[in-house]
């Protein structure tokens, strides 16, 4: 199968760019902010990138570009939703063009986190900021394709691809410092999800060309305490308490039944991936 993965410069895209190459013949597409010599650079916000990656054969589309604010080095704003409303318009394009399936890279940050309800894929949507509009408005433009799918990832992690991720920075304080620092009472929640699992996903919905949207996420919500206090297990690490500022609820609880079923595949837990580091 012929794979044109877009955002390849990114944390996320770099691993599932390098891993479906592995039994897939890709075409990893990135900004023209990142350098690599496997690397197509384009600017997918320009109307003239679609042009010019017609000229590429391929089955399947994964698009993960977007300009993620703070992340990209910018703040959340109008420009920002304006970009990644172009990125998608076009990637969309694109896919009707040569007629293939897409996989749209969501987020579960759509989801209202004061609510610590179970959400599945029916849940009323948020969008809270530019970016989460350009999300919510991304999903729209998918699913109004015949050969549409939208994933809502979660907290994605591999250690070796997020050094700056709580888990990596966790990881990190335990080894230099033997401490591990975590806000207030360390009650906010996070639902990880390994990119392996991600990655088995991606395989299927493209092998069997699924549609739909789905939660890819582990469905397990772990408070940073619990995460913390699992990496240090019965270790000397000690845990230090911080009140740097307010804590507010956050709950990531989300229902993965559906994406479970369509590709009878189980994600990990993130305590599993830890005890095997250990």
């Amino acid at each position: 199968m012929k794979i044109l993965v877009t955002g390849a410069g990114g944390y996320v895209g770099t691993y599932i760019g390098k891993h479906l190459s592995a039994i897939h013949d890709v075409i990893s597409v990135c900004s023209e902010n990142h350098i690599g010599n496997d690397l197509v650079q384009c600017d997918l916000s320009a109307r003239s990138s679609i042009n010019y990656l017609k000229k590429f054969d391929f089955d399947v589309i994964v698009h993960m570009a977007a300009q993620v604010p703070l992340l990209h080095g910018k703040q959340d704003s109008l420009e920002l939703n304006i970009i990644n409303k172009n990125i998608d318009e076009n990637i969309l394009a694109l896919a009707y063009e040569k007629n293939v399936l897409i996989i749209y890279f969501s987020t579960c940050g759509l989801y209202d986190e004061q609510d610590p309800n179970l959400k599945n894929e029916e849940y009323n949507l948020k969008k809270n900021g530019y970016y989460l509009e350009s999300k919510f408005l991304g999903e729209k433009l998918i699913l109004g394709y015949e050969k549409g799918c939208v994933l809502r990832i979660s907290s994605p992690y591999e250690f070796l691809y997020f050094p700056e991720n709580i888990l990596s920075k966790f990881y990190q304080q335990a080894t230099k410092d033997r401490v591990i620092k975590i806000w207030g009472k360390g009650q906010r929640e996070q639902d990880f999800v390994n990119l392996e699992d991600c990655l088995f996903w991606i395989n299927s919905i493209a092998e069997e060309k699924i549609t739909g949207v789905y939660n890819a996420t582990s469905g397990h919500a772990v408070t940073t305490y619990q995460l913390a206090k699992h990496i240090i297990g019965s270790s000397d690490i000690s845990l230090v308490f911080e009140t740097l500022r307010d804590e507010q609820n956050q709950f990531t609880r989300y229902d993965n039944n559906k994406i479970i079923q369509v590709t009878n595949h189980y994600p990990k837990h993130i305590f599993d991936s830890i005890q095997c580091l250990q």
